[in-house]
């Protein structure tokens, strides 16, 4: 049986475009035909239900246009009978509705422009040298806004390669490897990866692998050193990347500097979770360091392990091409919901971004987009999530002393108030 959308009694039938009761529908005629105005006694917020539907005739009256009753339905001149002028809206048009809003002007993925930005500017996967283990005398990153100022002052001078390779890391073991982009672990077949690009079949000698530990007499703070050291690098590549962003240096520098650290976890946990795709319960940190359940339980990195493998399992799910990849990582660093000097300006890149991921999908899926670019989108609350747990395991190992931080990410693990 059908119910009455205002009020869930029973529906008698489609009343003024909506299933609705007959004394929901007496309710809205006579309302309409006396021209009657009401006035909550509450906060306009009363619930309507069957049994208080007439509780409250202003939150009454205003679900009834919520719910879709049209006011051109209704004869002022109370004569009965005769067929309306209107045509009851098909169950399924809310739908069809916003598919609609999904068709998009752009005919082509070139025509979408910031695409050009974040393809070009996608960085590399990086590479440990087997010294690493040995020797963790890297030298830190600058801070955040020398970074930014930095390549505030490079922005100017088009570059052919990533700007990412270029930023230098000196007596760094950890480098950015764009011949290595989809790494493949030695026990794992090589399959392909999400948007039809193959990894690569090349020998890799992994320094962390399953069953490493036993293998290389190592412990968990020889990998904690490694996974901290790479997450410092990252964050260096993040920085640049984000500059190339259109409309992100349109941001006050300080605002620029918030934005980044209030999402950068959540950036590099998608990229982590996107290039382990094509392997099942393994993490790709880097060309030559993966993570099973194994290293994880080893070093104490089970929480973020295990969510990280089930946001893996949604993405897969999925499907996402590598181009809805790239913007749902750019729509991260535009998902702030801390307050800016230039609200206006966030407001302009997110839109951006967002209108960007909307003619994608369309372009890519056309007739599923609405409920493709819903799961996507859905994916978000998780890498929020995953970002917590980074964050507090990392602070962790900071207090307890475990391993020394380097500037850049100790800085990035600040807290910033949301």
């Amino acid at each position: 049986r059908r119910l009455c959308l205002v009020c869930g009694d029973v529906a008698s039938g489609f009343h003024y475009g909506v299933a609705s009761c007959e004394a929901c529908k007496a309710f809205f005629k006579r309302t309409i035909q006396g021209n009657i105005e009401y006035t909550c006694p509450a906060n306009n917020e009363c619930e309507i239900n069957k049994r208080r539907r007439k509780a409250c005739q202003a939150c009454r009256f205003q679900k009834c246009l919520l719910m879709g009753m049209l006011k051109e339905g209704v004869r002022l001149d109370r004569v009965r009978g005769g067929r309306q002028k209107y045509r009851r809206n098909p169950v399924s048009n809310s739908y069809q509705t916003m598919q609609l809003l999904y068709q998009s002007s752009i005919t082509s993925l070139g025509d979408v422009k910031i695409l050009d930005a974040l393809s070009n500017y996608e960085p590399d996967i990086l590479s440990v040298q087997s010294s690493t283990l040995q020797s963790n005398q890297m030298n830190s990153a600058n801070s955040t806004s020398s970074l930014i100022d930095e390549e505030s002052a490079n922005a100017s001078t088009p570059s052919t390669t990533s700007s990412v390779t270029n930023i230098k890391c000196e007596n760094s073991n950890i480098v950015a490897n764009p011949d290595a982009a989809e790494a493949t672990p030695p026990s794992t077949p090589t399959s392909s990866t999400p948007g039809g690009a193959t990894p690569t079949s090349a020998s890799t000698t992994c320094i962390f692998q399953m069953n490493s530990l036993t293998n290389n007499n190592s412990d968990a703070h020889d990998i904690l050193c490694v996974l901290s050291d790479l997450y410092d690098k990252e964050l260096v590549y993040v920085i640049g990347w984000a500059k190339q962003i259109p409309g992100f240096t349109d941001l006050p520098l300080n605002d620029q500097m918030k934005l980044l650290q209030v999402s950068w976890a959540e950036i590099l946990t998608l990229q982590l979770i996107f290039r382990s795709l094509p392997f099942n319960g393994k993490l790709c940190f880097a060309t030559d360091v993966w993570m099973d359940e194994l290293l994880a339980k080893e070093c104490g990195y089970t929480e973020f392990y295990y969510h990280c493998v089930q946001v893996a399992q949604r993405l897969e799910r999925v499907s996402p091409r590598r181009e809805e990849y790239y913007l749902l990582k750019a729509l991260l660093l535009a998902n702030c919901d801390i307050l800016l000097d230039d609200q206006s300006s966030l407001r302009a890149f997110r839109d951006s971004i967002l209108n960007s991921l909307n003619d994608v999908v369309y372009l890519l899926r056309h007739s599923s987009a609405v409920s493709h670019q819903q799961q996507l989108l859905l994916l978000l609350p998780s890498l929020r999530q995953a970002d917590n747990i980074l964050r507090r395991f990392w602070r962790n190992v900071n207090t307890e002393g475990l391993v020394t931080l380097k500037k850049l990410f100790m800085e990035m693990l600040e807290t910033v108030a949301r």
